[in-house]
């Protein structure tokens, strides 16, 4: 089973957002899929709440309980987890990304976010795990991606090739219990959510055969 954290030590960043679409993703491409909720906000499990369909397995947990729920996800034959941390905790993002195959670190491109991702990077670097950081809600001039990426590069970190793109779709479908990729497929966040988990199956399936 690939294991995916997501994290990131400032709020707002969109870890929720991302976590829950990747999930839907997953399950669209008929992976079992479970979802951890690390934040005390549990906003992916009151998304789970408001959702008909009973997949992705989404589950609450303490930090120090998700590793017996991915053993028994993985007894399951589930194929992915998803783990949604929460911000300011430094302690559950490097359990997270201690038991990671890859960590997502999403970020806003205000300087006050990119700056904010360097602990993060710390985290993934004593967890002596792969990081990529995906830029999130990125407006739609193109100056304002190179930019963000350039930053985030000069501080060691390594940007995702796709981006997310600031639109109010996000907002219909996490309120509607579903993943953008249910509410509108056809939509501009549809085809960036497909392309992100398209990256990341390949780069985990690469490493897994190696």
């Amino acid at each position: 089973m690939f294991k995916v954290a997501i994290i990131s030590q400032k709020g707002g960043a969109g870890k929720t957002t991302l976590a829950v679409n990747l999930a839907v993703e997953a399950e669209r491409n008929n992976l079992s899929t479970l979802l951890i909720d690390l934040d005390p906000q549990s906003s992916s499990t009151e998304w789970a709440d408001i959702r008909k369909e009973d997949y992705p397995t989404v589950m609450s947990s303490h930090a120090s309980r998700m590793i017996k729920l991915i053993e028994k996800a993985e007894a399951n034959n589930a194929n992915y987890s998803f783990i949604d941390t929460a911000p300011h905790s430094e302690n559950s993002a490097l359990e997270a990304a201690k038991i990671a195959d890859i960590v997502l670190i999403p970020c806003r491109a205000g300087i006050l976010d990119i700056k904010a991702i360097q602990s993060s990077l710390n985290i993934c670097s004593l967890a002596s795990r792969k990081s990529l950081v995906v830029l999130n809600a990125i407006p739609s001039q193109p100056a304002i991606e190179v930019e963000a990426k350039a930053a985030i590069e000069m501080i060691g970190g390594q940007v995702c090739e796709h981006y997310i793109g600031q639109r109010i779709v996000f907002s219909h479908a996490m309120t509607a219990g579903l993943g953008v990729v249910e509410f509108d497929i056809k939509s501009k966040a549809s085809i960036e959510i497909q392309n992100l988990f398209g990256l990341i199956n390949k780069l985990l399936e690469n490493d897994n055969e190696k």
